[in-house]
């Protein structure tokens, strides 16, 4: 005769055939879901054209290529725009555009980037840019801080400031947070995908390191003209879709 399984092993069969009837549940509920969910709709257009003006708050821009680390990292068919802006040795900043393909991994959080590229962010925080066509939008204002060494070998502190913000053909957030939110949310609830731009404008404090050179103030205040002109020739987002 076989003895009957104690009663602890018949209540542990007994979670063995629940747990398979969860499994089971779950697995037919994904598949109704894929089967009755319509594919997502894929936007027509980006939020930016991939062209930078030459010329922007008085300053004349130069043309550069994406660095052999961004063609490395990124996917194949992300697309890069930048520039050098200046106007003397003492007025710089630099502009990038960085449009997403098909794969999402274009665009990441800065601040991890920024890190790994030696920098110390001291202070970040959002603010308001009045553009000159009468809008005004949110961009990330960070400042970070750099070791440099001039050419006698002494150690000095280079502070530069990095504004960023994040634009898809209906959105525009500073918050990288939200883009991800936005992204996941519309793709679940209305079978819709971005496809996001992130836009750069960054420039180094130079008083004390170039005749002529702007204190943080001033480098901030062109900072702000030089988005307020150049980000509605480059942006083609409607907020109101």
């Amino acid at each position: 005769m076989i003895a009957s399984l104690p009663k602890s092993g018949s209540a542990f069969a007994t979670s063995l055939v629940w747990r398979a009837i969860v499994v089971l549940a779950l697995g037919l509920a994904v598949l109704a879901i894929c089967h009755f969910t319509p594919p997502p709709v894929a936007l027509a257009e980006a939020g930016v054209v991939m062209h930078l003006p030459d010329t922007a708050a008085g300053l004349k821009g130069k043309t550069e290529d994406a660095s052999e680390a961004e063609k490395t990292v990124l996917p194949h068919d992300t697309q890069i725009v930048k520039k050098i802006y200046s106007h003397g040795p003492g007025e710089e900043l630099h502009c990038e555009i960085v449009l997403s393909g098909s794969d999402r991994r274009s665009i990441h959080r800065p601040e991890a980037c920024l890190r790994g590229q030696g920098w110390t962010i001291i202070n970040g925080g959002t603010l308001p840019v009045k553009l000159n066509d009468g809008t005004t939008m949110n961009v990330m204002r960070l400042i970070i801080d750099r070791p440099v060494q001039d050419a006698s070998g002494r150690k000095h502190t280079l502070r530069s400031l990095y504004l960023y913000w994040f634009a898809s053909k209906t959105l525009l957030t500073p918050l990288h947070s939200e883009r991800l939110f936005r992204t996941y949310y519309d793709l679940l609830f209305a079978s819709k995908t971005h496809r996001w731009a992130y836009i750069i404008v960054s420039a180094p404090v130079l008083r004390g390191f170039s005749p002529g050179g702007l204190n943080e103030d001033q480098t901030l205040d062109l900072m702000k003209r030089f988005i307020a002109e150049a980000a509605p020739q480059f942006q083609r987002v409607d907020t109101q879709k």
